[in-house]
């Protein structure tokens, strides 16, 4: 099925236990802080419903219309549909959408690649995998994906009980005050810290389940200083920890617990899938960026001596645009059989966005900077460049931006994720020939 606006607010009021800086939000859909990000998700649920996007946005299995996002990638034409949806979704969205759902599906999908790491712990838990997909399949359902706190409160297991595990701690999202359901799974802090078994837990958890608390921070939230903002408003999100204060999570959510290795499949494919939808919204970030700069240039008067700066951008853009092509095109069969992006290809784009990423919002920036000088302020033009300087810095400010820029640069002692996955999937052994071949070396 897929769901409409409507049903989705009504499921967001469940008795959830949701506070913002300490005070209690009653209702969520309602809150002057939620309501902006909740009417836009509400708002792509009823796409799905359109005479005009139904098509682009859902398919028809013979039974029922189910979300493209939702499906299990079987075909390279499944990722053409997921890309051509997904451009869909954030264009109705304002252009860019920090948070879709499809991602935390396709981080359940890295996991059904995974299911003999789990059958071999207990056949069970391949079921919940299975079962928890076809939920997200059949009842559309708004899934995050939550690491646990590993320095704050790390999450683990106070007790097994027959109905299920009593866990407590603390997991970290920034949309969970306003989703259904949660994956939630050790943080990349997990494997440095030796954690204990206890803590090497899997499972997926309602929202608004008993002893599950939704602790948000407006400080983090979309912008309260009353200055002007095209975007910040309806896309940003809320920074959240998700507090399990001994919360039952039933057996049948449960998808691992005292595995190492299955923590460590999971830190290591979590972007397999969805790094593709990652890397989709820098390409829509790229179009901003580019278009808030041509915009500025052209306000100002400045186009013609800009055009360097113009195009270091088209180029940015562009590169990420090849990448998610190409990671289509040369998409590779999966270890459970289904199709998944190149991961070379798409690991080199991740790496290649984030990276190029500082100096690409720089050059925007400073095209838009032009808009503050008197002369390009005259009274008749004053509410373009306005409006549009909230735009770029809305775009300049968001948290996404600085996601995708801290993906592809290395923390102070090592390799950034995507470049780990990137060094896994290169194929050395080409470069290797060649360098060795024109040295005379043998390799």
């Amino acid at each position: 099925m897929i769901r409409t606006g409507e049903q989705y607010r009504q499921s967001l009021r469940d008795g959830r236990d949701v506070r913002l800086d300490g005070q209690r939000v009653a209702d969520v859909a309602a809150h002057p802080v939620f309501k902006p990000l909740v009417d836009t998700r509400a708002r792509l649920y009823d796409l799905q419903h359109a005479p005009a996007s139904r098509d682009v946005l859902s398919f028809d299995d013979g039974v029922e219309r189910h979300a493209i996002g939702n499906k299990l990638p079987l075909t390279k034409q499944d990722w053409w549909d997921k890309r051509r949806a997904m451009d869909a979704l954030m264009q109705a969205a304002g252009g860019w959408a920090a948070r879709l759902g499809s991602e935390s599906a396709g981080e359940m999908w890295s996991l059904f690649d995974g299911q003999d790491v789990l059958n071999d712990m207990d056949p069970a838990y391949r079921a919940n995998l299975r079962a928890h997909i076809h939920h997200v399949l059949h009842e559309d359902p708004f899934l995050v994906c939550a690491d646990s706190d590993q320095a704050k409160a790390p999450l683990h297991v106070v007790r097994d009980t027959d109905a299920g595990l009593v866990v407590r701690g603390v997991a970290r999202d920034t949309a969970a005050a306003y989703a259904d359901r949660a994956f939630v799974r050790p943080g990349a802090a997990w494997q440095a810290q030796r954690a204990p078994a206890a803590r090497a837990v899997g499972f997926v958890c309602d929202l608004g389940a008993p002893g599950v608390g939704l602790h948000c921070s407006a400080r983090g939230a979309a912008r309260q200083d009353g200055e002007p903002s095209v975007l910040a408003r309806h896309l940003d999100e809320v920074p959240t920890d998700i507090v399990f204060d001994d919360a039952l999570i039933p057996w049948e959510q449960v998808l691992f617990y005292r595995h190492a290795g299955a923590v460590e499949f999971v830190r290591a494919t979590q972007s397999r899938y969805s790094g593709f939808s990652r890397l989709q919204r820098g390409l829509a970030l790229a179009d901003m960026l580019a278009g808030a700069a041509l915009l500025a240039a052209r306000l100002a008067g400045t186009e013609a001596q800009a055009q360097g700066a113009l195009v270091r951008l088209a180029a940015y853009r562009e590169a990420i645009h090849a990448h998610l092509t190409a990671a289509i095109t040369l998409a590779e069969p999966s270890p459970a059989g289904l199709m998944m992006p190149n991961q070379s290809l798409l690991h080199a784009g991740l790496a290649l966005a984030g990276a190029g990423l500082g100096e690409t919002a720089a050059a925007a920036r400073a095209l838009c900077a032009a808009l503050h000088e008197p002369a390009h302020a005259a009274p008749q033009q004053a509410a373009g460049p306005g409006r549009l300087l909230a735009y770029a810095r809305d775009v300049l400010d968001s948290r996404y931006l600085a996601e995708l820029a801290a993906a592809g640069a290395p923390p102070c002692d090592g390799l950034a994720p995507c470049q780990h996955a990137l060094q896994a999937h290169f194929d050395w052994g080409r470069p290797l020939a060649v360098a060795a071949g024109a040295a005379g070396m043998a390799v």
